[in-house]
């Protein structure tokens, strides 16, 4: 990985390096296990258990079968290194060499990766999600926010955009300038303060307008300007262990707001149509009870003068 790679891309491998370290190889043909760093004879990988040896080799990146040499008969292990050895290297060499010679025979058949769990050979998700515990809370792993924002009612791709807005990388015009001077920075909505993500979601007027009415029509504290705020706000609006209709909806009002305010300012760019906080309202209204009808399974939920009403 680079400087440049993305923190998507950068998670992605951080979690398969984890579960990568609760799993081993079943040792066939060795044509798809990695010889120094997989888990296929012992419980580490072997640059770890021959970490001398791996620095001096020729070859750190080749699969099993490369390492194996010879025809029928004359079969043997070759690891070809850099430099003489000293004589506490060659103990080292000899000792991998005799590892292999006793713990790793080639078959006709697949490499097969298994899963390390001594109480059953398959793999489950219950058992990989207690792997990466290890005996950690969960918050280590996923942190708080992350549970709510994932365990919301909202669709799906509305909680990957509350999380990427949690991680504060929306394309906002303040972060797209910084990559091509010639954009406008101002805010799409008002016009008048830079696009951050504080502003646009929390302190620009048209927004403040429409969080003020879902505070009428909710109950739900607004009295926040930026995105921390908006955060703990949304907290305040979860019913800890209460599975209720409403404690869903509860959880909807502010993905539903911070959504409508992404798409209209969407339209404001690529529709060329003229923001109204109205119109934001309008459409927050709407999410929220579309949202309640087919992810909640809330029939009968509206919005009567503004104040919104659960059945």
């Amino acid at each position: 990985m680079t400087r440049k790679t993305s923190w998507i891309w950068k998670g992605i491998l951080d979690g398969l390096e984890n579960f990568n370290q609760g799993t081993l190889w079943r040792l066939g043909s060795g044509k798809e296990i990695r010889f120094w760093h997989d888990i296929w004879v012992g419980d580490i990988p072997l640059k770890v258990r021959f970490s001398s040896i791996f620095l001096l080799a020729r070859v750190k990146q080749g699969a099993v079968c490369l390492f194996r040499r010879g025809r029928d008969g004359a079969r043997h292990w070759d690891v070809k290194v850099k430099r003489a050895l000293s004589e506490v290297e060659t103990e080292e060499l000899q000792e991998l060499l005799e590892v292999l010679r006793q713990g790793a025979v080639l078959t006709d058949c697949d490499d097969v990766v298994v899963w390390k769990s001594a109480k059953a050979a398959g793999f489950t998700v219950k058992k990989g999600y207690e792997w990466l515990r290890r005996g950690r809370p969960i918050q280590a792993i996923t942190g708080t926010k992350s549970r709510e924002i994932w365990g919301c009612k909202a669709p799906l791709k509305v909680k990957f955009f509350l999380w990427i807005l949690y991680q504060r990388r929306t394309l906002t015009r303040s972060r797209l300038v910084r990559w091509n001077s010639g954009l406008e920075e101002a805010c799409a909505l008002c016009g008048e303060e830079a696009e951050t993500a504080d502003h646009l979601f929390t302190s620009c007027q048209l927004v403040r307008w429409v969080w003020d009415h879902m505070k009428e029509a909710s109950g739900l504290d607004v009295q926040f300007r930026d995105l921390e705020g908006m955060w703990r706000a949304g907290k305040q609006m979860r019913m800890v262990g209460d599975r209720s209709v409403k404690a869903k909806m509860s959880q909807l009002l502010v993905p539903a707001t911070v959504w409508a305010i992404w798409l209209s300012r969407n339209q404001v760019i690529f529709g060329g149509q003229r923001p109204y906080a109205e119109n934001i309202w309008e459409l927050a209204k709407n999410l929220i009870i579309d949202w309640g009808n087919y992810c909640v399974g809330a029939r009968g939920i509206s919005f009567q003068t503004d104040k919104l009403v659960i059945p």
